[in-house]
């Protein structure tokens, strides 16, 4: 048997908040059961600016701001799949540039996962239409893929 999970991270201490139940729900597996867990990390592809309640891209991340970005955001991934690793799981880091609802959908459909598992940032009223919900896009696309959310508890 196989269990594959996609973990979306954002860098946020309210995004993390799930890795100790996907590390719960890892180690309620059987011990012959194959562990995957996909850590994924969406960047903009643009320099943006937040005006009246809208992010406006500019224009694109030249070629050593991308790299840079890719680096820290790998080593972040790793950083936080030292707490998942314990477990026996096999870990992939990924790092992928774009609109985050898009890409996580599009990374969770050819990897095959079970699910999706994040958290979600707790957002209501006039902050969460202004800013948007990852989470809520995610649930709204059109696809199999169930997902597991988290609620932030801030």
């Amino acid at each position: 048997m196989h269990q594959k999970i996609l973990l979306p991270l954002d860098g946020s201490k309210t995004s993390e908040s799930v890795l100790p139940y996907v590390n719960r729900l890892l180690s309620s597996c059987s011990e012959e059961t194959d562990k995957t867990v996909i850590m994924l990390q969406v960047l903009p592809a643009e320099h943006s600016e937040f005006i009246g309640g809208y992010d406006i891209p500019h224009m694109p991340y030249n070629e050593p701001e991308i790299k840079s970005m890719k680096e820290r955001s790998e080593a972040y991934l790793k950083e936080k799949a030292i707490l998942l690793a314990k477990q026996g799981v096999k870990i992939e880091t990924r790092v992928e540039f774009g609109e985050p609802i898009e890409r996580i959908v599009e990374v969770a459909e050819k990897a095959d996962v079970d699910f999706i598992a994040m958290s979600t940032h707790g957002r209501s009223g006039i902050s969460r239409w202004a800013m948007g919900s990852v989470a809520d896009g995610i649930i709204r696309q059109d696809s199999d893929i169930p997902v597991f959310l988290v609620r932030s508890r801030k």
